[in-house]
């Protein structure tokens, strides 16, 4: 399993491009990326960590549900459906960190939070 790290700066009070889909179950929207298909596509089950800056412990994020390829000014991004859960806050940044980075690339989804459910039904 994948993560990634981004930097997402506010506009006024809201993380840029982040809108709810429906915020009662945690669902939410975040885009517009520019990554390629096989690293939205790693991302799915994987997690995504939006911070304000790389210096900055994460504001949001998610658990990737899915992606898509959207058209954005002009551009083919990508945009996330997350599963917000309050474990993607707070967490450091991870990944590439020099100067112009915006992006940490993919990373070894390997913090506790981000262990897949291993359990099994009947199992006890």
């Amino acid at each position: 399993m994948q993560a990634i790290h981004l930097v997402c700066r506010r506009e006024g009070a809201l993380l840029k491009n982040l809108s709810p889909i429906d915020p009662v179950r945690g669902r939410y929207r975040s885009g517009f990326w520019n990554l390629g298909r096989e690293t939205a596509q790693a991302l799915v089950g994987g997690w995504v960590y939006l911070h304000e800056t790389k210096a900055r412990r994460s504001a949001f994020g998610g658990k990737v549900l899915r992606w898509r390829e959207v058209l954005y000014r002009g551009e083919r991004l990508v945009e996330f459906d997350l599963q917000y859960t309050p474990n993607v806050r707070e967490q450091k940044w991870r990944g590439e960190a020099h100067g112009r980075a915006w992006t940490g690339g993919l990373v070894v989804a390997d913090l506790a939070h981000e262990e897949p459910d291993r359990s099994e039904p009947g199992c006890g």
